[in-house]
């Protein structure tokens, strides 16, 4: 799988950013089994639009616990690995041999139909972090730094 797909998955958890060849891979989950289960409302298909390009993203249960995201034909697994109401998740590549994961924070509108992600700075976390209580400990040390994450990208739910 591409390293861009990573760089643009919630979730959501996947699971970000102007998520782009330069997702930041890490050995670990933010926490080493889910937080929560599956929440329906982020299931579907989103979109996300520039004038770069157009990227489509499904997002499906692949258990009560576990999504199986899909983007542009890449596949991921996430999971929620909330830390202190902080909603993130764990995104785990399927595609690459190494099974790496990238972290990221998402907010759905109130209304359903946005899906803002965004990834968890490296500079701050850095990709060299071995064990998920390390990974724990530095985003909650930086919980209020405005630079933990990177810019947001923003998906909009297809229409059924």
């Amino acid at each position: 799988m591409r390293k861009n797909l990573l760089k643009h998955v919630p979730l959501l958890t996947a699971v970000a950013c102007t998520l782009a060849l330069t997702a930041c891979e890490y050995d670990v989950p933010i926490t080493a089994s889910p937080t929560r289960q599956v929440e329906a409302r982020l299931l579907g298909d989103w979109t996300i639009v520039t004038p770069q390009k157009r990227e489509h993203m499904q997002i499906r249960r692949f258990d009560d616990w576990n999504y199986v995201v899909s983007i542009d034909g890449g596949l991921l697994r996430a999971h929620h690995s909330d830390l202190g109401g902080m909603p993130l998740v764990s995104v785990q590549n399927l595609e690459d041999a190494k099974r790496k994961y990238s972290y990221f924070a998402w907010v759905l509108s109130d209304d359903g139909n946005r899906l803002t992600i965004k990834m968890i700075r490296e500079s701050l976390v850095p990709k060299e972090t071995k064990d998920s209580a390390t990974v724990v400990r530095l985003i909650e040390s930086n919980r209020e730094n405005p630079q933990l994450f990177e810019e947001s990208t923003v998906y909009t739910r297809d229409p059924k």
